[in-house]
């Protein structure tokens, strides 16, 4: 009784884990510009809804790269802006996310 118990309690820790892992993406964000990028929000496409800042540095420099995990926003495909140390904004519009998991700001 004492295995099934335990059999049953990994199964339902194993669901709880991949419903999780399933409701993020994580993609690698490249500087192609000559500007400091300070902020990264994403937003489903065409909505503009914008997360909040998901830089986890102060500032990404040119020709850095730094991970982003998207938060579940019901798909792949999703609308990225970026704010440059100079206040200027960058967009990139209908990323997938998922399959490129490189996107390069930029050049």
């Amino acid at each position: 009784m004492g295995r099934l118990f335990l059999t049953g309690v990994v199964f339902v820790a194993g669901l709880g884990f991949g419903q999780a892992r399933a409701a993020e993406a994580q993609f690698a964000l490249i500087n192609n510009t000559s500007r400091d990028i300070t902020h990264v929000y994403v937003s489903s496409p065409g909505n503009g809804d914008w997360s909040y800042d998901l830089l986890a540095v102060s500032r990404l420099a040119p020709g850095e790269k730094t991970h982003i995990t998207v938060p579940d926003l019901h798909g792949c495909r999703v609308d990225i802006r970026v704010r440059y140390g100079d206040e200027n904004l960058g967009y990139r519009s209908g990323v997938d996310v998922c399959q490129s998991g490189i996107v390069g700001m930029g050049k």
